[in-house]
């Protein structure tokens, strides 16, 4: 069941995360500005914001497996429409190059449908039978905190990886091919990370410190990254990328954090409104940071995103764990 979890969201997360990767090409057969492709890149969680509550109450109530089953189908249809889209108003960068923008959408679309199924199939999980705590973490001060404090991290997060590709290509003249490799190392060390942050947090016993420290981490490292824009490709690569594995590091303990938070008959609707915040914040990041690179530079850019963890950091900071 966990492999079935992995492979629903990975099928996910290559939506969101599959399309920087093609924001070049995106652009390009497009012909959009830098804002518009913020906009585009943006658009993923447009979607999210008024559903991602709903679908965690429904969660709740009927269990995940139809929910993942349902939500990751309807994917599949979007991805479908999204790849036959004439403008802009309606793995990747290989199937980009060497076939078309189409069937890189189209290979989106195979891998939701994939994760419906498997999710439908594989996902065996009963729901509560506990109905009369399903509402609770919205009225949950501790929830609330930990919803405010990831939407800080998840705009520096989505600023650096919605732009990886765009900024090595625009700004440094690295090749599409070369800058989504470098995004795709990123993704395997963001992976990695994630899984030893959660082993440490289980050895400490602790959830919200942990977080934070990252947090600070994310910040120093997109500090250190803003400091070295117009460093050789070298070393402005390698900075990026390290950056960008800080930026990815977090999320699974954000998620555990909150769900043991509200507790388990309830965890489908506190995940729920994190990740409407975070959707939200999903759309914010993309199209400001896009802005603020057109109408001011890229170093400006970074170091704003720089300092939203620092707010991410300060919000959690009550509901840090105390040693015994």
């Amino acid at each position: 069941m966990l492999g079935a979890g992995v492979v629903a969201q990975a099928s996910y997360a290559a939506t969101g995360l599959g399309l920087p990767a093609i924001a070049p090409a995106i652009r390009r057969d497009f012909d959009l500005t830098l804002t518009q492709t913020g906009v585009v890149l943006a658009a993923s969680f447009l979607g999210s914001v008024p559903t991602l509550l709903a679908w965690g109450l429904i969660a709740d109530r009927i269990g995940e497996r139809l929910v993942m089953a349902i939500g990751l189908a309807c994917s599949c249809g979007a991805l479908v429409w999204a790849a036959n889209a004439s403008s802009f108003g309606m793995a990747l960068p290989l199937l980009e190059q060497h076939v078309s923008l189409h069937a890189a959408f189209l290979g989106l679309a195979g891998a939701s449908l994939v994760g419906a199924i498997v999710a439908l199939v594989f996902i065996r999980v009963e729901p509560s039978e506990d109905q009369s705590a399903l509402a609770r973490p919205l009225r949950d001060r501790r929830v609330w905190l930990i919803c405010l404090g990831s939407t800080f991290f998840v705009t520096t997060q989505l600023s650096l990886l919605g732009f990886f590709v765009l900024f090595l290509h625009d700004h440094r003249g690295v090749s599409t091919a070369v800058a989504a490799a470098a995004l795709a190392v990123t993704q395997v060390l963001g992976g990695i990370s994630r899984i030893a942050l959660g082993r440490w947090s289980d050895r400490i016993h602790m959830r919200i410190v942990p977080l934070r420290r990252v947090g600070l981490g994310i910040a120093i490292s997109v500090a250190v990254t803003t400091v070295l824009l117009d460093a050789p490709t070298w070393i402005i690569v390698p900075a990026l990328v390290v950056a960008a594995t800080f930026g990815l590091s977090w999320n699974g303990l954000s998620f555990t954090a909150t769900a043991e938070t509200a507790g388990r008959a309830r965890s489908g609707a506190a995940i729920g409104l994190q990740q409407t915040f975070l959707a939200a914040g999903g759309i914010v990041a993309p199209i400001a940071f896009a802005a603020v690179v057109h109408h001011a530079s890229w170093r400006l850019a970074f170091g704003l995103a720089a300092l939203s963890p620092l707010v991410g950091y300060a919000l959690l900071s009550p509901l840090a764990e105390r040693r015994p």
